[in-house]
């Protein structure tokens, strides 16, 4: 593996340290058990691959960003979507789905996960996109994801910007106040589906908001996340 640490601390501009569980993780699919299953869709890749298929895709709008440095392509379905691993944001060490199409999200926690799901996919002979996480998986350093999407918002590194209020705990109001005044109904969505897959009392009146946007792909889920929060609030409970 030294071969794919050096090209990996290339990739990254990272020392071995940083990427002791990206090393695990190509250990143990080095065998090849993970390659090729179409039924499935699991077509994990070895570290050169990865890399070539990673610069590949750089004119993909998450990679083509200040963070895009961050990323590591992880597989190749022959299906134009991807698992990527994420050095450090959206959440460290963390598993996205990039799909063709559609948008760019949090499925695993981290690589053992990731790994594990494939393990099931197979041995059921189920789609390894049954297993993506739907809950939401928060950033562990708010104040400095809070920092970042406020400079995305002023960038306008869009793509990123509505993977990372995924990420968020929306408690910032003045920053969630600019995503929801913003003519971007996507960060609009974004808001929206965030408060739908992780729903708290305390994120209503913002819900409501979306549940009343002028734009159907905004009060759709703004109608989700409302009617998410309604369910757990202590008056709706037997």
């Amino acid at each position: 593996m030294n071969d794919a640490s050096t090209q990996l601390q290339n990739h990254f501009g990272v020392e071995r340290d940083r990427i002791q569980d990206l090393l695990a993780y190509f250990q143990r699919v080095d065998d090849g058990d993970f390659a090729g299953d179409e039924q499935t869709e699991v077509n994990l890749l070895p570290p050169s691959e990865c890399i070539a298929l990673t610069e590949d895709l750089d004119c993909h709008p998450l990679f083509d960003c200040p963070e895009g440095a961050n990323f590591l392509v992880l597989d190749d379905a022959n299906t134009s979507d991807h698992h990527c691993y994420a050095l450090d944001f959206p959440y460290p060490g963390c598993v996205i789905f990039v799909p063709h199409g559609d948008k760019v999200r949090v499925v695993f926690r981290n690589l053992v996960e990731y790994v594990k799901a494939c393990e099931t996919a197979i041995e059921t002979d189920t789609s390894l996109r049954d297993y993506h996480r739907t809950d939401v998986l928060l950033h562990p350093d708010q104040s400095r994801l809070n920092q970042t999407l406020s400079s995305l918002l002023t960038d306008g590194e869009e793509e990123l910007l509505y993977l990372l209020v995924g990420a968020s705990d929306l408690a910032d109001a003045t920053l969630v106040n600019g995503f929801l005044a913003s003519d971007d109904f996507c960060l609009r969505a974004a808001v929206a589906d965030r408060i739908a897959a992780g729903p708290h009392f305390k994120l209503l009146d913002y819900a409501k908001r979306c549940a009343t946007d002028r734009h159907a792909n905004v009060w759709r889920p703004g109608k989700r996340a409302l009617g998410a929060i309604e369910a757990i609030l202590p008056e709706k409970r037997g």
